[in-house]
């Protein structure tokens, strides 16, 4: 970053993000040494001795920088532009309407140690999965760090199709991706099985020979740019190479901004240090796609494409191509398992789970197939269960079945009975969205699942959640509100507590007395003093005075010790009127302040139950008006409301029925049995 653009990007901060120049410290030095620190990867301990500050100070101003770039989302993610018919570019004119491109990267992350078998990655590191989204500029326009390294990559992009500020992708348009991601609407993959890689097309390498084949070579050669864009991002920010000592939450939320600042450079700079070719990006917006799955009409469109582009380069003196044969796997044979082979099975892994077998990362050690096989043959010798491919087929479907359940334990509307195995869907529309994001999943409320406590127990160590990502408008969403939001009752019930003030002015209407009487007891304190100084000045003239000099001495001597206890004791009297004093304040004070509390929390528990009530009743409320209960008149429906809605013990049985126990009750409550 050249120094035009580091003042631009402080005025940018002081203007839009509110950065703020601090009583010794200006903004310029925070944004240089937060910098400073995501370029180069620098400690604390060297900041605060290159710029001569206390480490509470760099730690200070390297939070403010974070929050404050990260507030500049919503102007430096770049809006993708779709590739027009006139696109002179060879790379992309094939692709017609495409955003640009997108993947996942892994990038080290230091985790607790109860965390890491969700963060190690199959090559063995801890990282998290960071996906990010960039168009054929090499700009991003949207990014998604947070989510284990041991979540699929088509897991965290369903997760970013489904969220609130996730990745947006208009009709019509798609995004290039490998081969580890779905082929369907708004996703373009290429043809598994055939050569795609751009090593594969170089040197002695044939060229392609067949559609398939071209279409990946020139699939790989655009998708590359979001190889690229990975490559400036950890070449340009030193902190994205090797894993930091900041916390989890911090760590993904500096992701987001080194892509930030990374869009900030290339669109500030003429020539950027490690690339170049940058353009003005534009708007472009309408409905957008919510769901990641597999269409036979956008693979028939692939074919489509690969077959224009053929005959393109076909008529450009292109040699007739060859189809390749492709490799086909040979399918595994299928047995049904009975359900105490499968108790048997279940229990076999927990003994290994014992023994040692289970790895630090959550995963078995080699020879486990082997061990269960032995273990399933001790128990049942004639079943003829084998660990490759009957058991291994098992666990496999088994981690399936418990990633969907684990997922739909954490949406609202949708739960989990353990007593029976079955899954309680309260809303249909949370388990239609829920579909959306997992698939897979549609016909499992039609099954029972006694087993999944034992899946929890056995898998439930290295499942990743995704409870840390957030991407760069969920950070700005959540920094705005808890600025705005200053009370924590406030944050957590969403509404204001209402206390009269006529409280408070009782409570302070009794302050004033300790206050008085503690200053009444120091001016007595203080004119005490003076009195006996003056008593013990006065005494002086007499000491020549007497029988003697050695007598006036011991006269002298003896007052003087007399006067001194004499203080001594009305100053311990003071004292403890003093202490006295302030303990009843304080007493007072506790007391006003206990009776307050217990008064603002009588409110905030009768609060808490009415707005329970009122979400119970507008469950009820959107269940009778479903289709479900179209047989009923609108008076019918409105006399049922009525009758539920009445007492809490009626609002909780309807809710907790099935569908045909609540069609039921409604025939009760309608014809007065109710």
């Amino acid at each position: 970053m050249d120094r035009n653009s580091f003042h631009t990007l402080v005025l940018l901060t002081k203007e839009v993000g509110g950065l703020t120049d601090s009583k010794y410290m200006s903004s310029s030095e925070k944004l240089a040494m937060f910098l400073n620190i995501l370029a180069h990867h620098e400690k604390n301990r060297s900041i605060k001795v290159d710029y001569i500050r206390s480490g509470w100070s760099v730690s200070q101003a390297f939070n403010e920088c974070l929050k404050v770039i990260l507030k500049l989302a919503p102007l430096l993610l770049v809006n993708p532009k779709p590739v027009l018919e006139d696109e002179l570019d060879d790379r992309w004119r094939w692709f017609k309407g495409c955003l640009g491109a997108l993947d996942g990267t892994y990038i080290q992350i230091r985790v607790p140690s109860k965390g890491k078998p969700r963060y190690r990655t199959r090559k063995g590191e801890i990282a998290t999965n960071v996906l990010g989204v960039c168009d054929k500029n090499l700009n991003f326009t949207y990014v998604l760090p947070g989510w284990e390294g041991s979540a699929a990559d088509g897991r965290v992009l369903r997760n970013a199709i489904t969220r609130t500020n996730g990745l947006k992708i208009p009709e019509g348009n798609y995004y290039l991706c490998d081969g580890g991601y779905t082929n369907g609407n708004g996703f373009l993959s290429p043809y598994r099985g055939y050569r795609y890689w751009l090593r594969d097309w170089q040197g002695e390498n044939p060229p392609p020979q067949c559609r398939e084949e071209l279409f990946n070579m020139k699939h790989a050669r655009a998708r590359n740019v979001i190889e690229r864009t990975f490559g400036l991002l950890k070449g340009r920010w030193g902190i994205l190479r090797s894993p930091s000592w900041y916390s989890v939450k911090i760590h993904n939320r500096i992701i987001s901004a080194c892509c930030l600042i990374h869009n900030f450079i290339r669109r500030e700079m003429e020539v950027d240090p490690l690339e170049i070719d940058v353009e003005e990006q534009v708007e472009y917006q309408q409905n957008n796609i919510d769901v990641v799955e597999s269409s036979q009409e956008w693979t028939t469109w692939r074919d489509e494409l690969a077959q224009s582009i053929k005959m393109e380069i076909q008529k450009s003196s292109m040699q007739p191509p060859k189809r390749s044969k492709r490799r086909r796997s040979t399918p595994s044979t299928r047995r049904t398992w009975t359900p105490t082979e499968e108790s048997t099975l279940i229990n076999g892994l927990k003994e290994l789970c014992v023994n040692g077998w289970r790895a630090d990362n959550g995963t078995f050690r080699p020879g486990y197939l082997m061990e269960l096989e032995d273990y399933l043959h001790e128990h049942h010798p004639e079943s003829g269960l084998k660990g490759e491919p009957h058991v291994n087929s098992k666990l496999k479907f088994w981690k399936r079945c418990y990633a969907s359940l684990s997922l739909l334990k954490g949406r609202s509307g949708l739960g989990f009975q353990y007593s029976d195995g079955t899954i309680i869907i309260d809303d249909p529309k949370e388990w239609d969205k829920f579909l959306k994001d997992d698939p897979g999943a549609s016909n499992m409320n039609t099954k029972k699942w006694p087993l999944f406590a034992d899946w929890e127990e056995i898998f439930g160590k290295d499942r990743a959640t995704g409870e840390h990502a957030e991407g760069p408008l969920d950070v700005v969403e959540d920094i705005l509100k808890s600025q705005t939001s200053r009370l924590s009752t406030d944050m957590s019930l969403g509404f204001l507590i209402n206390v009269d003030d006529d409280e408070y002015e009782d409570e302070a209407s009794h302050g004033p007395n300790a206050p008085a009487e503690e200053a009444e007891n120091t001016d007595t304190r203080h004119n005490f003093t003076q009195t006996t100084e003056n008593e013990y000045a006065r005494g002086s003239p007499h000491e020549h005075t007497g029988p003697s000099e050695k007598q006036g001495e011991y006269a002298k001597t003896s007052s003087s010790s007399v006067n001194e206890k004499e203080k001594g004791k009305k100053r311990k009297r003071v004292v403890e009127d003093v202490n006295e004093t302030f303990l009843k304040s304080m007493a007072e004070v506790m007391k006003f302040f206990t009776e307050s509390q217990d008064k603002r929390i009588g409110s905030l528990i009768e609060k808490i139950g009415n707005r329970d009530h009122s979400d119970m009743r507008g469950q009820i409320y959107s269940i009778i008006e479903s289709p479900t209960f179209d047989l009923y008149t609108i008076e019918q429906r409105i006399k049922a409301k009525k009758v539920i809605c009445e007492d809490v013990k009626n609002m909780e049985i309807f809710l907790r029925m099935g569908e045909l126990e609540r069609h039921t009750m409604m025939f009760m409550v309608v014809n007065d049995k109710l």
